[in-house]
């Protein structure tokens, strides 16, 4: 999984400081492709411990600080392996990048995963993500930080009923 960003970053970010990103390569290959401004900032390379990582969403805080949500798998590369929720952040503006930091621990029958971030008009920040216990229970979850992003309530079910629901990133 490769962060390809333009420059400057903020453009890209635009009014709501909320980016979409596919983490696709062949998406971040386009981009980069087409644009001699874009550059790879990071490339999150698969390994053994963690044999996939996708499904990552940003939100600029306050501050200035970028942060980037996304689906670390560590038992298996497969949409039903194991995984967990991380993030990063930049302090300037996606140039260099700190160590991942897990914001939601798997406490499914499968996984969490999916993640997307979204600034609400109170200022908080939602984040939305599935909880996958088996192919017919994968529900949507929100966790609400008024913090900028440093702490997480707890999780709230955003469907009761049950099914298998999913989740397009931001």
């Amino acid at each position: 999984m490769s962060i390809t960003q333009p420059k400057p970053l903020r453009s890209f970010f635009g009014i709501g400081g909320i980016a979409l990103i596919s983490l696709a390569g062949t998406i971040t290959t386009a981009l980069a492709a087409d644009t001699p401004d874009n550059i790879v900032t990071l490339d999150i390379e698969p390994t053994s411990e963690n044999p996939r990582n996708s499904e990552g969403a940003f939100v600029t805080l306050k501050t200035g600080r970028i942060l980037f949500c996304y689906t670390e798998y560590y038992g298996g590369a497969h949409d039903e392996s194991p995984a967990r929720l991380v993030q990063i952040h930049s302090d300037d503006e996606g140039l260099t990048w700190s160590q991942p930091v897990v914001v939601v621990e798997n406490n499914a029958g499968r996984n969490v995963m999916s993640v997307s971030l979204l600034r609400l008009t109170s200022g908080k920040i939602a984040l939305f993500y599935l909880v996958k216990n088996n192919w017919i229970d994968c529900r949507p979850h929100v966790r609400v930080s008024d913090d900028e992003g440093a702490t997480w309530s707890d999780p709230r079910r955003v469907v009761d009923a049950p099914g298998y629901f999913v989740l397009n990133n931001d």
